[in-house]
């Protein structure tokens, strides 16, 4: 044996080894990490951040689950109507799908999905000509608009969400 070179053979991984530290990387990417801040979601600024959190709300996970009934107990205690809460709420469960963020989240409200479960429902080719048509009226919103593939794996995204 080279002593220059020690015994590289006997410090090589198992399949085993390979195994387990593919299965630990895929926990950690998949763990989720503190949540996704409120301040992420289209419209809602420092004071309505530091607001919802006085209330106990911080992130969006925390958002979405809340039923009416909380929403209207929120509108109480933050003195933010219903009514954006609820867009809020809206946009805050579109953002669970993987490649849907604030924009998209706000395109996909404005022409009518407000919800993973009612994306879940969609037409892609369909979903993109709305989107498109919405683009042209409103060229602003997003920077640039969805693929059509994009939109395919949303849906397929949100049929196991």
């Amino acid at each position: 044996m080279d002593k220059e070179q020690p015994d590289v053979l006997r410090q090589l991984p198992t399949l085993k080894d390979l195994q387990d530290w593919i299965e630990q990387a895929k926990e950690i990417y998949e763990k989720k990490g503190p949540g996704t801040k409120l301040i992420k979601i289209e419209g809602i600024g420092d004071q309505y951040s530091k607001d919802l959190k006085k209330a106990g709300i911080e992130t969006c996970e925390q958002l979405v689950p809340l039923s009416k009934n909380d929403l209207k107990e929120l509108t109480k205690k933050t003195g933010i109507s219903s009514k954006l809460l609820d867009k809020w709420q809206e946009h805050a469960d579109l953002m669970r799908v993987k490649g849907v963020g604030p924009e998209y989240a706000d395109l996909l409200n404005r022409i009518g999905i407000d919800s993973v479960k009612e994306l879940a429902q969609r037409n892609p080719e369909n979903t993109l000509k709305k989107v498109e048509k919405f683009d042209k009226k409103n060229p602003d919103v997003v920077r640039r608009l969805p693929l059509l593939d994009e939109i395919k794996d949303w849906i397929d995204q949100a049929k196991e969400l």
